[in-house]
């Protein structure tokens, strides 16, 4: 008997967070995939599919545009994940999806949230507003898992928000004697993939999303052991630079100085069961291999390339 196929539709799939679902749903075999993009003729939209999914133009804020998608595709599960913009603009946005998901009468939807969106300081805009969009999602009568993933690894390597992987250098926005629970864009994307391949499993259960916890310290000793080359951590910005260019983020960072997330040694344990092969720091730079400028690690640098880690 031929394991049926079911039809996922991937919101935001050629960002960070919904490549990774979309790669670890392919892996799996068992789903066709399609990711919903602003833009099909993107760079991110080409790569999507030369890995086998199939692209849909949409508009991801927009309910009519992704019932249109639901209905074209045939799909049965909905990823939806929200881009930060206001506060009020996330939450319309992530809305909009789940009553596309109740008018089509989507079968499961995994939401991607972030973790403490329940406990941390009121004044963390883009945690209150995922918040709000759970508490929505549960007054619905659809299947869901929710995952609240903590700060990302691959905000180390992150050139479009000017903070790129860089020869003897790793960044990040908080001090580097601070532990932060960690985990990678690709481990968020094998856990939304278990959702998905076992919903009645993980039906109305919320997930942390944890593989670590590890000063920033930590991070650029383990960098130096992976690049075979000395790397050092500093921040990448003045924090009052950071208040006033990204004052939500500013507060984020307080949250995390001041208190730091809620999960615990059990939670990265209980991840682990999710997936097993969880990324340390560590591991998450051999699986990248290389820095921002594509130079592998451990190669010499051409003339061109420089080391600055400037320390704030």
């Amino acid at each position: 008997m031929t394991d049926q196929i079911t039809n996922v539709l991937v919101l935001g799939a050629t960002g960070k967070q919904g490549s990774c679902v979309c790669d670890a749903l392919l892996a799996e075999k068992k789903f066709a995939v399609y990711g919903m993009t602003r833009s099909a003729t993107s760079s991110g939209a080409k790569k999507l599919e030369g890995k086998g999914a199939h692209v849909v133009e949409g508009d991801m804020a927009s309910q009519e545009s992704i019932e249109s998608a639901i209905k074209s595709t045939q799909s049965k599960y909905l990823y939806i994940l929200t881009l930060v913009g206001t506060k009020e603009s996330e939450i319309k946005a992530g809305k909009a999806a789940i009553d596309a998901a109740v008018a089509c009468s989507i079968e499961f939807v995994v939401f991607t949230s972030v973790a403490d969106a329940d406990v941390c300081y009121d004044n963390v805009t883009h945690f209150k507003s995922k918040l709000e969009i759970e508490n929505y999602l549960k007054t619905t009568t659809l299947n869901y898992s929710i995952l609240r993933p903590v700060a990302f690894l691959d905000n180390f390597d992150d050139p479009v928000n000017y903070n790129p992987l860089t020869r003897g250098c790793v960044k990040s926005m908080w001090h580097g004697d601070v532990k932060v629970k960690m985990v990678s864009c690709r481990d968020t994307g094998k856990a939304a993939a278990q959702m998905f391949l076992h919903p009645e499993e993980y039906k109305g259960k919320t997930i942390t999303c944890v593989s670590c916890d590890v000063t920033g310290e930590e991070v650029a000793s383990a960098l130096s052991t992976v690049s075979s080359e000395p790397c050092k951590y500093s921040m990448a910005m003045p924090f009052w630079v950071t208040r006033i260019l990204f004052p939500d983020v500013a507060r984020m960072v307080t949250y995390l100085e001041e208190k730091g997330y809620s999960c615990t040694d059990q939670d990265i344990a209980e991840f682990k069961k999710i997936v097993p092969d969880a990324q340390d720091p560590e591991a998450f730079f051999i699986m990248k291999g290389r820095w921002s400028n594509g130079e592998a690690f451990g190669s010499v640098p051409v003339a061109s390339s420089s080391k600055s880690c400037s320390v704030m």
